[in-house]
């Protein structure tokens, strides 16, 4: 059996009744919902220039993508509050973004890039 956006009801009931679920299918609207309900809790639209949505859904598809799904709209505010202080601490949020990614973090942090660069070996010229 393959359910489409269940509520929890529906699934005990299933489950009562002794039927196998097979899948619960989630439609987009359910990550839409997430994304606007992190919009409107982070009060702002734009973080450097990039629009507020557009990294939000950027974000909610990446963590798709690497399997660690956004269950609430808490890690969005998170990741853009993170985006935020990247951007007034004078990273390039792109950059940013990019290494997230590379690196397969779930996501971004002040104090992660701060640490690569304190980490930077120094060159001695002779």
């Amino acid at each position: 059996m393959v359910i489409k956006n269940p509520t929890k009801e529906e699934i005990n009931d299933i489950i009562k009744s002794g039927a196998k679920i097979l899948s619960i299918e989630v439609e987009d609207g359910y990550k839409n919902k997430l994304v606007d309900k992190a919009i409107k809790s982070f009060n702002e639209d734009t973080i450097c220039g990039i629009k507020v949505e557009e990294l939000a859904n950027e974000f909610v598809n990446y963590r798709k993508e690497i399997k660690k799904k956004v269950k609430t709209y808490r890690p969005i505010v998170m990741y853009l509050k993170e985006l935020k202080k990247l951007c007034e601490a004078g990273f390039d949020i792109d950059e940013c973004i990019e290494e997230m990614m590379f690196r397969e973090w779930q996501t971004v942090k002040l104090e992660y890039f701060k640490k690569d660069k304190k980490e930077e070996p120094k060159r001695n010229f002779i």
